[in-house]
């Protein structure tokens, strides 16, 4: 009965999930228009947390039918509790890790989802442990909780990187066109100049740059007051005008492409276009929307650089 219940759940679940992507994430032009694409970040990570909430909910049954780890000893109830409580706590907790590393850290995608499932994996050894000494009076050795890190990296690992190839599939399957542009980290990071090599013009920006910012730049966010320089090396945040960032970068190729980014032209690996606004994915895996007033420049800068739509 819970197989066949399982069986029946995956495809409904899949069918809510493409209603929500293409009605919400997606929309027609017919239907409300986007007036920015930076809407389109919050919804894809909207669409995210649907994905792994109910990932989370198919994955608490299915362990709770299948009993491992010894939880077959439990009733019934008891084993849909546990279950419950482990994969709800794994869904918060990796939540949570996902918004500080994405936020706090300048690193590749598949990087901070390696450190995201490791850090949720630490606390959650707690969770599970007081879990099992509520259940059975559980005192572990060494040797089980190296076998309980094991498991518990296992099966949420599993859930966090189904959840990305579930959202990664269904946005690349959308009314989204995606070209490829011929870059390389090698390549930008050669061709990029660097911050501390040039003259006097741009000293004052340069200055309020940790060293180790001041080459290979790759874009540039306003937060508040602040903008956030983001390098092949890490990212700072300086106390500055956007205006005077972009003239303190006036040497380095790239372009404005939202009221609140710029992106250098080498930093570039792909472009979705989708209807009059676009977004665009950097050699750190970050994708920075672009709004409609800068299409003809992303157009008339990236454009030459398209192959073949995926």
């Amino acid at each position: 009965m819970a197989i066949w219940g399982v069986s029946h759940a995956l495809p409904a679940f899949r069918s809510c999930v493409i209603y929500y992507v293409h009605i919400q994430v997606f929309p027609r032009e017919e239907g409300l228009p986007m007036r920015d694409f930076a809407n389109l970040q919050i919804e894809v990570g909207l669409l995210r947390i649907v994905v792994q909430a109910g990932l989370a909910l198919l994955y608490a049954a299915l362990l709770a039918f299948l009993s491992p780890f010894g939880t077959y000893r439990f009733s019934t109830v008891e084993r849909i509790g546990y279950w419950a409580v482990q994969m709800g706590a794994w869904l918060l907790l990796s939540l949570l890790f996902a918004w500080v590393l994405k936020k706090y850290t300048y690193t590749l995608e598949h990087r901070r989802r390696a450190l995201e499932i490791l850090f949720t994996t630490l606390p959650m050894m707690l969770v599970t442990g007081v879990a099992n000494n509520m259940m059975n009076g559980w005192q572990p050795d060494i040797g089980e909780l190296t076998e309980l890190f094991v498991s518990i990296s296992l099966i949420g690992g599993s859930h966090t990187l189904l959840s990305d190839l579930i959202v990664h599939n269904l946005t690349q399957k959308s009314a989204l066109s995606t070209y490829e542009v011929q870059a390389t980290t090698a390549a930008f990071q050669s061709a990029a100049p660097k911050l501390d090599e040039i003259g006097s013009a741009h000293s004052i920006f340069v200055s309020k740059l940790p060293p180790h910012i001041r080459g290979g730049i790759i874009s540039m966010q306003v937060e508040d007051h602040y903008v956030r320089v983001n390098s092949a090396n890490g990212s700072a945040m300086v106390l500055t005008r956007f205006s005077d960032a972009l003239e303190g970068t006036a040497h380095i190729d790239g372009a404005q492409v939202h009221r609140s980014w710029w992106v250098a032209t080498h930093a570039v690996t792909a472009i979705r276009k989708n209807g009059r606004t676009a977004q665009l994915t950097l050699l750190d895996g970050s994708e920075v929307p672009v709004s409609q007033p800068y299409m003809a420049q992303v157009l008339s800068t990236w454009g030459a650089m398209r192959a073949q739509p995926i």
